[in-house]
């Protein structure tokens, strides 16, 4: 167990010379521009340690490549997209796994920020050519105990669990037992809405790809995140369901509601749509969701750890971190029944396996989400048996949604288009306690980043770990050659 010492970093520099507007979203959602993105993943290498002059010329070189204004959401996401936890100044932090001399500048980072922010632990992995080149964790599992957080340790995933969600109706496509263009509520004609009650016709137009896709119709900007509390409440109230509402329970209710906009005409990220994505894979395959997306994606793929996680601290399952808010953070009304007052956040003021499960309910390490991701890829255990449905994934949204854009949401992930053809993809999550990013680049690089809590300063800690994982990967003078993955059950 080696241990890591925090120190001065370019993210350091840049933090103070970088400042972005933002505005507050309850969930990491993102839209990331091209060229905010790009640098990050493909910088080039650079030898040794960055003097403070290269550091200050580095940091303007960035800044001057991000937007005037860029929302909150596409921040946050590019930074965990970026790393891991916390930071540091002069604390020692606690860092398990092999130690990798070529990409030690990584450590340097995570170990800053692990410390200034305050964020007890998380955990980062990177493959390179479908390699496991890196997989280390730092700080705290859990801080009442003194567990530190191991580079398998699982964490909750949020909204990265989109992408499993996408990978298990594409394998459901692939086998030729649905259809992308399918009409969703022509398979869920079970769900309707309390007697009386007229359902806008429109719904019936709803698609597979629109709900792959965020175009189905619901904009929480617009109105509300149905999948949150305390509207996830108020559904089970006036559906005269039980607590903790189910998907089932929030889909029933929505369907009284009129969308916010015709299906298809634009995108707006929603929950609810991957929620109706898990009702159609049980639908389809006659299984529980989870079990059917453990069969059809998890499997192939050597997946054995990972599963939808639970809501309480009671079910927290054996190499788990435990969560924790910021230390400002108020407390929640409880959406469990017979709760007897507020309660942290991360812990029943939001439901996970009820109501999340398929659209951010998974739990995992960053080394099985990159197990996930090189299945996807096929590299090693494929997930899918045919190329074309690889290419499925990069599907760009009919105009005027994407026309011809630098990014787009394509089926489950976001999409960078590259020149050359191919594409980079990337999805980030967080939730009260919790954040993460999947990634992967054209040029082979692909990383998980989760970690066990969020600072209240967003924002700051967003440019921090942006700037942080780029210095690092401009360090990188040459991959490792070692794989790692057989060393990981």
């Amino acid at each position: 167990m080696e241990r890591t010492a925090g120190s001065h970093s370019l993210a350091a520099a840049a933090h103070r010379n970088v400042r972005l507007s933002a505005t507050s979203n309850p969930e990491i959602s993102v839209q990331i521009e091209r060229r905010f993105l790009l640098p990050l993943m493909t910088a080039g290498a650079v030898t040794g340690k960055p003097t403070p002059k290269q550091a200050m010329r580095w940091t303007r070189e960035f800044a001057g490549l991000l937007p005037d204004h860029v929302r909150w959401t596409a921040v946050v996401s590019l930074a965990i997209l970026v790393t891991a936890p916390v930071v540091a100044t002069a604390q020692e932090i606690q860092a398990t796994g092999i130690a990798v001399s070529e990409l030690r500048a990584y450590d340097r980072v995570m170990s800053m920020l692990i410390s200034k922010w305050q964020i007890p632990g998380g955990a980062v992995a990177i493959t390179h050519e479908g390699r496991l080149v890196f997989a280390r964790g730092y700080g705290l599992a859990d801080r009442e105990s003194g567990l530190p957080v191991r580079p398998d340790s699982l964490f909750r995933m949020a909204s990265a669990s989109k992408p499993i969600t996408a990978a298990a109706i594409l394998r459901l496509i692939e086998e030729g037992r649905l259809e992308l263009n399918a009409r969703a509520f022509k398979l869920l004609g079970h769900l309707k809405p309390p007697a009386g009650i007229a359902v806008d016709s429109r719904i019936d137009a709803i698609t597979i790809r629109h709900l792959l896709q965020h175009t189905a119709g619901w904009d929480r900007d617009t109105t509300f995140d149905p999948m949150l509390a305390p509207t996830s409440r108020r559904a089970a109230e006036e559906v005269g369901a039980s607590l903790p509402p189910t998907c089932e329970t929030i889909i029933r209710w929505m369907l009284r509601r009129r969308l916010d906009f015709d299906p298809g005409t634009r995108f707006a990220y929603s929950n609810l749509g991957y929620c109706v994505l898990g009702r159609v894979i049980e639908r389809v395959t006659g299984q529980k969701y989870e079990d059917a997306v453990r069969q059809l994606v998890l499997e192939p793929a050597g997946i054995t750890r990972m599963r939808v996680g639970g809501t309480t601290l009671e079910e927290r399952v054996e190499g788990e971190v435990r969560y924790y808010d910021h230390p400002s953070a108020p407390l929640a009304t409880s959406l469990l029944p017979n709760a007897s007052g507020p309660v942290p956040r991360p812990y029943g003021g939001f439901n996970v396996k009820e109501s999340r499960d398929a659209s951010g309910g998974w739990i995992a390490s960053p080394i099985d989400l990159l197990r996930f991701v090189s299945g996807v890829e096929g590299r090693g255990r494929s997930i899918f048996q045919r190329p074309d449905t690889v290419r499925l994934i990069e599907t760009r949204p009919d105009p005027p949604i994407a026309g011809g854009g630098t990014r787009y949401y394509g089926l489950g992930w976001f999409v960078i288009p590259l020149q050359d053809g191919g594409a980079d993809w990337w999805h980030p999550g967080g939730n009260p306690g919790s954040a993460a990013v999947v990634a992967r680049t054209r040029n082979g690089i692909a990383l998980a980043v989760l970690f066990n809590s969020g600072p209240r300063d967003e924002n700051g800690f967003a440019q921090e770990l942006a700037q942080g994982f780029a210095g690092a990967r401009r360090e990188v003078t040459q991959w490792p050659a070692h794989d790692f993955f057989a060393s990981y059950r």
